[in-house]
């Protein structure tokens, strides 16, 4: 149950993450390759994978992260 709870959290901390990044475009400290990293480490929870395929799989792609 407290696995499930902490993933869910990353993931809405990522989601945030994510679409700071599409707006803002960091430069600098490997931003992109560190989302792309995080997002394959919480993808096995079915949140997280949701959340991916609904959203942030298309807008990462569009925006070049």
């Amino acid at each position: 149950m407290q696995y499930q709870h902490i993933s869910q959290a990353a993931g809405i901390l990522l989601c945030i993450v994510t679409e700071l990044q599409a707006y803002f475009h960091f430069d600098g400290a490997n931003i992109n390759e560190r989302l792309h990293a995080m997002w394959a480490a919480l993808m096995p929870t079915f949140a997280v994978k949701e959340l991916y395929s609904e959203r942030y799989e298309q807008l990462m792609k569009d925006k070049g992260i």
